[in-house]
């Protein structure tokens, strides 16, 4: 299996993000990454800092095998009903 295959789940044929893997509070960051904010607006909606939504948009794009902030935000959108779903 191609590392960045690794922890995703086929759905329909296509290739599905393992979001499991993900804390609470990466799926958080996630989710608001879909309504293309900048960094120090999803901290104040979060109550964290700068720096700490960077580290969590680090982890998430390592743990989902996805290279960039944008493709996380354009993940973000695509699963977005799975992202805010309890």
């Amino acid at each position: 299996m191609h590392p960045s295959h690794a922890g995703d789940q086929r759905e329909n044929g296509r290739r599905q993000p393992d979001f499991a893997a993900l804390t609470r509070r990466e799926t958080q960051v996630l989710a608001l990454l879909a309504s293309g904010q900048p960094n120090h607006s999803l901290a104040r909606q979060l109550g964290i800092s700068e720096r700490t939504v960077r580290a969590h948009i680090t982890s998430l794009t390592r743990k989902l095998g996805i290279p960039t902030r944008i493709e996380a935000a354009l993940l973000a959108f695509q699963y977005r009903d799975t992202l805010s779903a309890p």
